[in-house]
């Protein structure tokens, strides 16, 4: 329904012998996804707060950007630039258009060391603590392992998603429905999509 929220019923197998519903967020919007058992939702208006705590972003921003050179420079490199001429460098469009997933503070960039300072300038609302650098520059699957075991210490049941900090998106809305469905998808299974 429109504006509304999408009640399912959930079968007694994966709930155990209550059986349950869940109430998935309004329509385009990750964010709710509780469990109830029935009696509680007998006859009852049930008012929910947005959980995004299983919810955590990697932002993978370690790179030097050396095709964009003269541009882009060891010292300033293009995630950090705004590219696009819109007052905004990549990595806060990046931030910019995942705030509806989940809030700044479930969010986490991992970069090189001599950048954290960059970081903290253009994302102030980020704790420092989501904040990581690199031990060393490894590519793309060591920067997502390290992250994952950060997160996994204080978040162990966390649904990750893995983002570039420097990607063009032109159709944020399209990109957030399927980043939520993907979430959707994930948020009862051990997958990856």
């Amino acid at each position: 329904p429109e504006g509304g929220y999408i009640l399912s019923f959930l079968r007694k197998e994966r709930l155990g012998e209550k059986g349950g519903a869940f109430l998935n967020g309004k329509e385009g919007r990750v964010g709710f996804r509780k469990t109830f058992p029935l009696r509680r939702l007998r006859g009852k208006r049930i008012r929910l707060m947005n959980n995004f705590n299983d919810i955590q972003i990697i932002i993978m921003a370690g790179g030097v950007g050396s095709r964009f050179w003269p541009m882009s420079t060891p010292d300033y490199p293009k995630q950090f630039i705004d590219v696009m001429g819109v007052g905004r460098s990549l990595i806060q469009l990046t931030v910019d258009r995942l705030k509806p997933i989940c809030p700044v503070e479930n969010m986490w960039v991992v970069t090189n060391e001599k950048y954290i300072r960059i970081v903290k300038e253009q994302i102030p609302d980020m704790p420092v603590d989501n904040i990581l650098s690199e031990p060393e520059a490894r590519n793309t699957a060591p920067c997502i392992a390290y992250a994952c075991w950060k997160i996994q210490k204080k978040h162990p049941d966390a649904n990750i998603v893995v983002t570039p900090s420097d990607a063009l998106v032109i159709n944020t809305s399209e990109y957030q429905r399927v980043l939520s469905k993907a979430l959707s998808y994930t948020s009862d299974k051990n997958a990856i999509v």
